[in-house]
């Protein structure tokens, strides 16, 4: 199957989805067990492809969209992004692209690291250099970071601490001096505490015997690390992971998409942003999220209101009070169907369309 075909069979599954939909994207070195993480988090032991040797398996982005586990009005999309890194790539501008395009489309952005978190770990998410307005930290997600295969102790100073004490004293050291080198070093953990305000870490020890790692989807539960099933619990039902994603500046929901259409309109317009040579703009991209939203939620209004009136044919003949009473029910129905799942029609010009469509739709009259 070429890219085209998979990138129109994904848009033809992603579009029978009618729910809102929360994303997670995971970004991170090229093997480094982002798919099998993104499995555990799917609550299967397959699903992306893993891969047993040293070429990557994942290229491009790779969607996989399942019930959400906590909330059954909503859907679940993991987003399983190539590895940043992978020596068999001419350019590094394929690993921008593919960081601002996770970071942009996610609710919920994961950095999958390994051994310890390091300069090279925390520069990865500087790649992020984009044209948005003072209030960024409103469209940036929350940040998970995991960092895999650590055998450490957890101590600062002496002092036992957690994984998020460790994460916080990484991002808040700070070099003295006055140097290019101090400033670039100091800058650039001052941004990254700044764009992500809500951040969470886990450390993960190995999943299981070297001999084993290459038999991952394979092997049996008692052939896992024990300690690493349990740090991955957390990480799945963390109450400040999945249960409870970050509200995002382009939804009228919380920290979710309202509907397929508006997700895949924004990654067109990444996309396309990209393609050009051109850095992505929020603002831009919300116009085109916003108008998509509405322009689904005004047909899906319209049909419920017609879907209405149609439920009143078997009780005819009726009386103009009634049917005048029916049209109103079914009208508020539609109305509140469309405030729902609208998305910034401040202006109110959607919901004005759906009105007109109303007031013009006279097949309830000729019933």
């Amino acid at each position: 199957m070429t890219q085209r075909q998979n990138e129109l069979e994904t848009a033809k599954i992603l579009s029978a989805i009618t729910k809102p939909v929360v994303v997670v994207a995971m970004v991170g070195r090229y093997r480094t067990g982002k798919s099998y993480l993104m499995n555990l988090l799917a609550g299967h032991q397959t699903g992306f492809a893993l891969g047993h040797t040293v070429q990557s398996q994942t290229k491009g982005i790779w969607v996989w969209a399942l019930q959400h586990p906590y909330d059954k009005h909503k859907y679940l999309l993991l987003l399983d992004t190539e590895g940043l890194g992978d020596v068999e790539k001419g350019s590094s501008s394929n690993d921008m692209s593919l960081f601002i395009m996770a970071l942009l489309l996610s609710s919920q952005l994961v950095l999958n690291t390994t051994s310890v978190l390091s300069k090279d770990g925390l520069d990865q998410l500087q790649y992020p250099l984009i044209s948005i307005s003072s209030d960024f930290d409103e469209y940036f997600p929350g940040l998970v970071v995991c960092v895999r295969d650590f055998t450490l102790q957890l101590e600062i100073n002496g002092q036992s601490c957690t994984a998020d004490d460790y994460l916080n004293h990484c991002l808040g050291l700070r070099k003295k001096g006055n140097t290019r080198e101090c400033r670039s070093f100091n800058e650039q953990r001052e941004l990254l505490e700044q764009y992500f305000l809500n951040r969470r870490c886990f450390v993960f020890p190995p999943p299981a015997s070297p001999e084993n790692m290459q038999y991952l989807e394979t092997i049996s539960e008692d052939q896992i690390n024990q300690q690493f099933v349990k740090t991955a619990d957390n990480f799945k039902n963390d109450s400040y992971f999945l249960p409870v994603i970050l509200v995002k500046k382009v939804t009228n929901l919380d920290g979710c998409f309202a509907c397929t259409a508006g997700f895949m309109a924004l990654a067109s317009q990444y996309v396309e942003a990209q393609r050009k040579g051109v850095i992505p703009c929020i603002e831009d991209a919300t116009t085109s999220i916003s108008c998509a939203a509405n322009k689904e939620a005004l047909e899906q209004s319209t049909e419920l209101y017609k879907q209405c009136m149609e439920a009143i044919r078997n009780s005819l003949p009726l009386t103009t009070t009634d049917l005048n009473a029916a049209h109103g029910r079914a009208t508020e129905r539609a109305v509140l169907l469309f405030k729902d799942n609208s998305v910034l029609d401040s202006e109110r010009k959607y919901e004005e369309e759906l009105n007109v469509r109303i007031s013009v739709d006279l097949s309830w009259t000729s019933l």
